[in-house]
């Protein structure tokens, strides 16, 4: 018999899945929590066998939160739900211990059982529909959606409704990024391919993909070690404060005398006065590491961003 918590900021969603597991003849009990704090109380009261969970739940991070999950009981299962699917968010998702990631769309105890159309087939139509009005004022936009939109029929009318999953109505332009602000005041960098409500001129508009940024070549673990990438292979490399007087010492990374090389070489490949006194080969094991270190690193900069 299971036990299930359901996190989710939006309370018709958690009761239409509470409302549905609760049917089902394995499931003795169904609890809620809107936030991160609340779902981690609940594990802590329940002991639940499985956590259904929002990757933009408001609170402590959702995915710091899973780890928190698995000290409190390290036999729960947690199950990520989202809106949309994105890479990162599934990485993010893996790499602190989750057991899975799956749409909100998907139907997730019933998918066999022979259903004559999903909803995302009716929303695929609308999304190419903004898709093909980018760079138009939003009023018209949606007015014309509207017109093509039968009130009518509960499926194409509850449709309308998922307009602002694909849209942000309020964002903030920060540069050349975009960020989102959710509800309880959430703020989340945008991503590539995101619409968006321009504040400045109402048009609808589509995050630009930045073709100049790069994954990250380095993790820095503390002043002496470093994971540091050449040719896709990842090395861990030693480092020392390079001396004020000319020496015969060997950059190994570098691979050039300390004295022969240049400031922008040094400060292009360490960040500082540094050079390389030693260099390992990581195996796949640790190399795996270094990248879910990397992408946990990427998940938390980019929460912590719009903080303004």
């Amino acid at each position: 018999m299971l036990t299930i918590i359901i996190g989710d900021h939006h309370r018709l969603f958690r009761e239409a899945v509470s409302e549905w597991l609760t049917r089902q003849a394995e499931v003795t009990s169904v609890h809620q929590g809107s936030s991160s704090d609340q779902v981690i109380d609940l594990v802590c009261r329940e002991k639940p066998n499985l956590v259904l969970m929002d990757c933009e739940l408001p609170g402590r991070d959702p995915f710091e939160a899973v780890i928190e999950i698995h000290r409190i009981d390290a036999q729960c299962k947690v199950l990520f739900l989202a809106e949309r699917q994105y890479d990162a968010h599934v990485e993010a998702a893996l790499a602190c211990g989750a057991n899975g990631y799956l749409p909100k769309h998907e139907p997730m105890l019933g998918r066999w059982r022979g259903r004559q159309r999903r909803l995302n087939e009716h929303l695929g139509p609308m999304r190419r529909f903004l898709r093909s009005n980018i760079g138009r004022p939003w009023n018209k936009v949606h007015q014309e959606l509207c017109e093509y939109v039968s009130f009518d029929n509960a499926v194409q009318a509850h449709v309308l409704t998922h307009v602002h999953d694909y849209v942000q109505r309020h964002v903030q332009i920060c540069g050349r990024r975009i960020i989102a602000v959710r509800q309880w005041g959430h703020r989340l960098e945008m991503r590539p391919g995101e619409m968006y409500i321009c504040p400045n001129t109402g048009l609808l508009k589509e995050v630009k993909r930045n073709k100049s940024r790069r994954p990250p070549s380095q993790y820095v673990l503390d002043p002496v070690v470093r994971f540091m990438n050449r040719d896709e292979s990842w090395w861990e490399v030693r480092v020392r404060t390079r001396p004020e007087e000319p020496s015969i010492e060997w950059d190994v990374w570098l691979e050039k005398d300390v004295a022969a090389t240049a400031p922008r070489e040094y400060e292009t490949a360490y960040g500082g006065k540094l050079f390389a006194v030693s260099k390992r080969a990581l195996s796949p094991q640790e190399t795996r590491e270094v990248r879910r270190r990397l992408r946990m690193q990427n998940h938390r900069r980019r929460r912590s961003r719009p903080r303004r």
